[in-house]
C-alpha cells in the first residue's frame, strides 16, 4: 500500500482559451497484492497481481476547444481497479515463449464541472481497458569462428483498447493489435539489429471513416498523434531530422527511428528553449513548433 503525491504542477498552455491559474496537487492511495512463482527449475515463471487506486484531485490533460494544444486541469476523484498476469516459458535453451494480460477499470467518481458537464461514471481518458502481449524468441547458435556468436529472432503481438480520448468518452480507439519482429546479430557486447513494427500495417488510434472529409474526428485524431521514449517508428525519424535542422543533436538518426535517451534529452531541450511544456514527448505542439 502506498500514498504517492503528484506535486502542484506548473504548465504551459499552447492555446488561446482561458486556463486555470493553478492546479492542485494530486493524491492517490494505491493497494496491490500479487505473487511470483516458478516451476520446473525456473523454466516456467508466472506473475499475478490485483490492484486498486483511489485518486483525488486527479491531474489530466484536456484538449483546448480551439484544437491548438492542451491544458492541465484537476478532475476531482477517480477509481482504478484491475488485474495483471504474465507467463514466461523457457521451452528449450534456445526457444522461449511469453505472454501477459492486463485489465483496468478506471472511472471518474466525483467529477462535476457544471449542471451540463457531469463526468461521473465515465472512463478516465488515455487508460486502455485491456492490454495483451504474446511473444516468442529463438536463439540460433553459430559454429566457432563465425562472424557472430548467435542470431536472435523475436516476434510479438501487442494489443490495447478500448482507449478513450476525452472525459466525455465521445472519441475512442477500439481494441487493436500490432505484430512486431526483430532480428539481432550478436557478437560479444555488440549487436546489429533489424526490426519491423506493425508488420500487418494495422490502422489504429484514429478510428476514422475514410471519407475524405476533415471533420471533428479527424482533428481529434491529429491531436492524438505523438511519439515518445522507447518507441520505434518512422515518425521518430522525422522528429530526429527536424531536431537536427534546428541545431539539436538527437545522437542518431535511424530508419525507422528509435526514441532513445539522446533523443529524449534533445526533445526536452528544444521544448524548454521554445516555451513548450517540457514533457519529452513529441506531441502536436512540438511538431508544429518544429515546422514553424
Amino acid at each position: 500500500m502506498s500514498s504517492p503525491v503528484k506535486p502542484l504542477g506548473s504548465f504551459v498552455v499552447i492555446c488561446s482559451e482561458k486556463a486555470p491559474s493553478y492546479i492542485k496537487p494530486e493524491y492517490s492511495w494505491n493497494y496491490e497484492i500479487g505473487s511470483h512463482t516458478t516451476w520446473f527449475d525456473d523454466r516456467l515463471q508466472a506473475d499475478v497481481a490485483l490492484f486498486y487506486m483511489d485518486t483525488h484531485d486527479q491531474q489530466i490533460s484536456r484538449f483546448a476547444e480551439s484544437g491548438l494544444g492542451r491544458i492541465t486541469v484537476n478532475a476531482g476523484k477517480s477509481r482504478s481497479l484491475g488485474a495483471e498476469a504474465s507467463l514466461r516459458a523457457q521451452v528449450t535453451d534456445a526457444f522461449s515463449l511469453n505472454g501477459s494480460y492486463g485489465y483496468t477499470y478506471a472511472t471518474f467518481t466525483d467529477y462535476v464541472v457544471s449542471d451540463e458537464e457531469n463526468y461521473n461514471g465515465n472512463y478516465v481518458p488515455f487508460v486502455p481497458k485491456h492490454t495483451f502481449n504474446a511473444g516468442a524468441q529463438y536463439v540460433f547458435g553459430l559454429r566457432n569462428g563465425a562472424i557472430f556468436d548467435n542470431i536472435t529472432v523475436n516476434a510479438n503481438y501487442k494489443a490495447a483498447g478500448r482507449i478513450y480520448w476525452t472525459e466525455q468518452n465521445n472519441a475512442s480507439q477500439a481494441l487493436y493489435g500490432t505484430l512486431n519482429g526483430r532480428l539481432s546479430l550478436n557478437k560479444g557486447n555488440g549487436q546489429i539489429g533489424f526490426w519491423v513494427n506493425n508488420a500487418l500495417n494495422k490502422d489504429y488510434q484514429s478510428a476514422l471513416d475514410i471519407d475524405g472529409i476533415w471533420g471533428p474526428a479527424t482533428d481529434r485524431a491529429l491531436n492524438q498523434h505523438y511519439v515518445m521514449y522507447e518507441e520505434t517508428q518512422y515518425m521518430v525519424t522525422a522528429a530526429e531530422i527536424l531536431l537536427l535542422l534546428h541545431g539539436y543533436n538527437p545522437k542518431s538518426v535511424e530508419f525507422p527511428g528509435i526514441f532513445g535517451s539522446g533523443m529524449l534529452a534533445a526533445v526536452k531541450t528544444f521544448q524548454k528553449a521554445h516555451g513548450l511544456a517540457i514533457s519529452g514527448i513529441c506531441d502536436r505542439e512540438t511538431f508544429l513548433k518544429f515546422i514553424s
